[in-house]
This record gives structure tokens, C-alpha cells and sequence, in this order.
């Protein structure tokens, strides 16, 4: 945990989704799918916040937002915007996916979960997130988990990477989890999932499946395409990206995937 904390405040993280038109896919995506079930007065708390771009997003809809994110930096930021945008429905919390024994049962009718499966490794924690989640939930509410897909891992960093290695194919592939001393982890302390997994994984703890997506879909596979697309272009294949998110063909070759559930 120690070295996610160290990355997250040295990282940029209020510019990632906005950098470049890949990057974009995954913010434009993730709002697109949501706001089709997110209704007009709906209580949202985003587990992982970052630095609140989901929850100002939602706040400047009328939402009422609590915004919790593990980082100190990251909550510093998000007050330091609520002084500035005057943002009097956004409330912060310090603290962990984990643990929200501070929030009442049935108290959200949203949780957005876009950030906390990346990097909790142990199954316990992963557990316990959705658990907690779920607690916290009214009847019928709705939970939004991203995740990282591991066929889009394997692609990518077997062919930008050199780590075309079985042992990395099969640590991947079967455990999913990278430690942040283990020879072939190339990030922080990290976990990924396939679109097959994520769903049984969520629903044996009590969901229904509403949709999976592929949020950046093969946007990321030909970034350098994408990214030099002018505006125009970019609206096309924007277009395209979002009919087609969905299929379950393309799920595997999306770097985050966003699966949305219902508590059942």
C-alpha cells in the first residue's frame, strides 16, 4: 500500500482522463453508459475518487457526492475545487474501499467503484470492497466497478514491453496480481481481471449484471492512430467506440473495462 501511495502523490492523476483522445474514451464512456441509469436526485459516493473528476462531473448534474479516495493529495485537491467551483454537494472522506463502517447501511442509492480494483491485491480486500459496497446500497441500487483487463495487459506489454516470458503470460493469466517486488511487475502493486471474471466474481456477492463495457474498447491497442485523429475524425470513431463497447467480443481487447450491476 505504501508504494501505491508514493505513486498516486507523485502522479498526475487530475490530467489522466483528459490527455489524449484515448484517454478521453474512457471518461466520455464511463458518463455515457452511467448517465443512462443515474437518476435525477440519486445519492453517489465514488470509492476512489482521485481527484474528483467523476464526482464534479455528477455534482454539476444536481447530484449530493461524497468523494473518498485513500491519497491524501487526492482529497486535498478535491477540497481545494470545492472552495474554488463553490461546490456545496461534494463532501470528502480519507479513507479505504474497504472499510465504510462511517456510512449507515442504505445510504446511496450510486457507488461508483472506479479506481479501488486496480490495486487491491489481496482477495480479502477485493471481498471486502465489493461487500462494503453493496452494504451501503439501497434496495436495487447500483454499483460501478472499472477494472483492468488482463488479455489487454498481456497484448500490450508483451509487445511494447519485452516481456514476451511464460512466466509472465502465466502469472497474469492464472493470479492476476503483481506485487510490487515481483521481477515482472511493471507498474505498482496492481490487479486485473478478464470480463468472465469480474462478473463472477461481483455476482456470487449478491449483484445482477446490467451491462459490461469495454470502456476504452481498441482504442488503446492503436493509440497513436487515435490520438492523431483531428476532431472531426475523432467524433466518428468516438461514434463507433460507443455502439460497440458492449459486444461481447471486444471486451477482452479494452485496457478498463467497467462492469455495472445491480444489488440484488
Amino acid at each position: 500500500m505504501n508504494g501505491i501511495l508514493k505513486y498516486y502523490e507523485e502522479y498526475d492523476e487530475d490530467k489522466r482522463l483528459f490527455k489524449s483522445n484515448v484517454n478521453k474514451l474512457e471518461f466520455m464512456t464511463t458518463i455515457e453508459k452511467l448517465n443512462s441509469i443515474i437518476k435525477l436526485g440519486d445519492k453517489i459516493i465514488e470509492l476512489g475518487a482521485g481527484t474528483g473528476n467523476y464526482s464534479f462531473y455528477y455534482n454539476d448534474k444536481g447530484h449530493e457526492v461524497m468523494a473518498l479516495d485513500i491519497v491524501p493529495k487526492h482529497i486535498e485537491i478535491i477540497e481545494q475545487k470545492i472552495k474554488e467551483k463553490n461546490s456545496e454537494k461534494i463532501k470528502t472522506y480519507l479513507g479505504s474501499a474497504t472499510d465504510l463502517s462511517d456510512f449507515s447501511d442504505e445510504s446511496f442509492d450510486i457507488v461508483l467503484c472506479l479506481g479501488p480494483m486496480y490495486h487491491l491485491t489481496s482477495v480479502e480486500d477485493q471481498v471486502n470492497c465489493i461487500k462494503e459496497s453493496r452494504r451501503v446500497l439501497k434496495k436495487d441500487g447500483i454499483l460501478a466497478i472499472a477494472y483492468i483487463n488482463k488479455h489487454y495487459i498481456l497484448a500490450n506489454t508483451m509487445l511494447n514491453n519485452n516481456y514476451l516470458k511464460e512466466s509472465f503470460i502465466e502469472k497474469t493469466l492464472v493470479n492476476g496480481v503483481m506485487k510490487s517486488g515481483d521481477e515482472d511487475n511493471f507498474w505498482v502493486e496492481s490487479n486485473y481481471f478478464t470480463p468472465k471474471e469480474i462478473e463472477e466474481f461481483v455476482d456470487k456477492i449478491g449483484f445482477e449484471k446490467v451491462s459490461n463495457i469495454a470502456t476504452d474498447g481498441i482504442g488503446r491497442l492503436f493509440s497513436e492512430k487515435v490520438n492523431s485523429f483531428s476532431e472531426k475524425e475523432f467524433e466518428i470513431f468516438k461514434g463507433y467506440h460507443l455502439v460497440s463497447c458492449e459486444d461481447e467480443s471486444l471486451l477482452g481487447y479494452s485496457n478498463h473495462g467497467l462492469y455495472i450491476v445491480k444489488k440484488s
